[in-house]
């Protein structure tokens, strides 16, 4: 017959298990770690927040471990609002063209801030063969304010 030794599970070793969890992946993983105290950083911003910490502390909110790249949230609460805020970062955002130019010949969707009614275009950065400046392809007259990626397109199901 052999012999345990049980030792209890306390709060304080879940958090120092965390902790030391946390440490062995910021080598492999910061991106992750600095995702996760992002969304908490936003979060501690909401309603929401100020809700539950009527009832819970900080620490018992935003228990989470890592594992296997996913992030594993011990309230339920706190995992449905990652999977919200995760889905939210998803979306692009129009990027003005004083701040970034798209790359060279990729496919964008265009837009004009002073023209607001009219439809995204499809356009693209073309590199003038004389001067080697970039230029809009499709639109020399009167040039997009802002671009954004073309989504990608969307994988076939098999249903």
């Amino acid at each position: 017959m052999t012999s345990a030794l049980l030792v209890p599970i306390t709060a304080t070793t879940v958090k120092h298990n965390m902790n030391a969890t946390n440490a062995a992946l910021s080598g492999t993983n910061k991106g992750k770690i600095m995702k996760i105290q992002t969304f908490i950083n936003e979060f501690k911003l909401t309603f929401v927040y100020a809700l539950l910490r009527q009832t819970l502390t900080d620490d018992q909110l935003f228990e989470h471990s890592v594992e296997n790249g996913q992030v594993i949230w011990f309230k339920e609460q706190m995992r449905q609002m990652w999977l919200m805020w995760e889905k939210a970062q998803a979306v692009p955002e129009w990027i003005s063209v004083n701040d970034q130019l798209p790359p060279s010949d990729e496919m964008v969707l265009i837009c004009w801030s002073d023209s607001p009614d009219i439809e995204p275009e499809k356009d693209f950065m073309d590199i003038c063969v004389d001067t080697g400046c970039p230029f809009w392809a499709n639109s020399l007259n009167d040039e997009p304010s802002h671009w954004m990626p073309l989504p990608k397109a969307q994988e076939p199901t098999n249903d």
